[in-house]
């Protein structure tokens, strides 16, 4: 029996710009870049390896 511990399962770094776009409305921007030990969306019970995974994310949001 092993055991394997650690803190912090990954880390994320995000940038996003807010801009006014029309009226009382505004469009935000933004890029996600997530390097972490699993995909925690799909994949979290069950992985069947042990590696770090980088992937990025595109961030498209409306404020009315």
């Amino acid at each position: 029996v092993t055991s394997d511990y650690r803190l912090f399962g990954g880390s994320a770094f995000t940038a996003t710009l807010e801009q006014p776009f029309y009226g009382n409305k505004s469009l935000s921007l933004g890029f996600r870049f997530i390097y972490t030990d699993f995909f925690w969306q799909t994949w979290a019970l069950f992985e069947t390896f042990d590696r770090n995974i980088f992937y990025p994310q595109l961030l498209v949001g409306f404020i009315f």
